[in-house]
């Protein structure tokens, strides 16, 4: 009887393992990560207040240097982490964070948390990519 049990729990956590597998697959797919900062440079956050302006200058197919920008959508701050949603909808997280900052693709800022403290946090910014020199979701 023991000899079934223990085999029941490792078919168990085989099954929870493939399973976490999956949906972290399943999400990486969803929310690709951005390759804009490939071919960009100058990389900066511009309105950080009003509405947060991804800024950078980046090579056109034909390598010529083009400056761009592109308002950066759907980010909030839910209790102090970043986060994306609907690119439908307008970032709302400058409201509610401070020192906000951009390296490369990471969006980083100390955001208020419900109990009104503040905590440092950062975000991957997904599906942005250089088009021909023009910042562009995909």
């Amino acid at each position: 009887m023991k000899n079934l049990v223990d085999k029941f729990i490792k078919v168990c956590l085989a099954v929870i393992v493939l399973l976490t597998v999956i949906t972290v697959n399943l999400d990486s797919a969803q929310a690709a990560r951005s390759t804009f900062q490939k071919t960009c440079s100058e990389i900066s956050l511009n309105s950080v207040n009003t509405n947060p302006t991804l800024s950078a200058v980046c090579r056109q197919r034909n390598q010529i240097p083009h400056q761009t920008c592109l308002r950066l959508k759907g980010i909030e701050n839910i209790n102090g982490n970043l986060e994306q949603h609907s690119l439908n909808q307008p970032s709302t997280f400058q409201k509610s964070c401070r020192n906000i900052s951009i390296d490369g693709a990471k969006l980083s800022a100390s955001c208020r948390k419900r109990n009104q403290s503040y905590q440092n946090t950062s975000l991957y910014i997904p599906n942005i990519e250089n088009i021909d020199g023009n910042l562009q979701y995909n």
